[in-house]
């Protein structure tokens, strides 16, 4: 594998393991980055992560519907863009919004796990 495209791979599961990971996890990081209470760099690093995506697809390390749940996350994420109050790190921990995130990036890992 290239190693750009495996980079590309990693970045985006990585993304993926920290949009589903518990609302402590995803605080914690935050709070490491130092951007805490704002939950945003969990979606601009996700979104950072899909520039990659159709490239992964084309040399077949991500099939279409591995593509197309990495994407569903990336449309919840643009329809909760618009609500401020749903990036907060209160928000993360008591938000269903938030909630359905993780559960979407969880399949979509398990989908690339497959």
């Amino acid at each position: 594998m290239d190693k750009q495209l495996e980079q590309r791979l990693h970045a985006l599961e990585l993304c993926l393991l920290r949009l589903a990971a518990p609302a402590d996890e995803q605080a914690a990081y935050l709070e490491k980055l130092g951007v805490s209470p704002s939950a945003d760099e969990l979606a601009l690093e996700f979104d950072d992560s899909l520039a990659g995506l159709p490239v992964l697809v084309e040399k077949r390390l991500l099939t279409p519907r591995q593509a197309e749940l990495v994407y569903a996350v990336d449309r919840r994420l643009t329809q909760m863009s618009e609500q401020q109050t749903l990036w907060t790190e209160e928000a993360l921990h008591h938000h269903q919004d938030w909630a359905q995130i993780r559960e979407l990036a969880a399949l979509s890992l398990r989908e690339m796990a497959a």
